[in-house]
């Protein structure tokens, strides 16, 4: 549920701002709408947090020394 509203609050922000912006990495600097930049920057998210999920399951799971 909240996993669904956090989708639909980032689909809704992310489509209310199309303008490009200008990205700086180290060396370049890009210019990406920000539809994409938020987009990615979500996924990225999601990942992380799925990712120290799992591992905090498996550190609970695991039988004390």
């Amino acid at each position: 549920m909240l996993t669904g509203c956090a989708l639909v609050l980032l689909v809704w922000f992310a489509a209310a701002n199309l303008q490009v912006v200008r990205i700086h990495f180290w060396i370049v600097t890009e210019g990406a709408p920000l539809i994409v930049v938020i987009a990615i920057s979500g996924s990225l998210g999601a990942v992380s947090a799925g990712l120290w999920s799992r591992i905090r399951r498996r550190r609970a799971a695991r039988p004390p020394r």
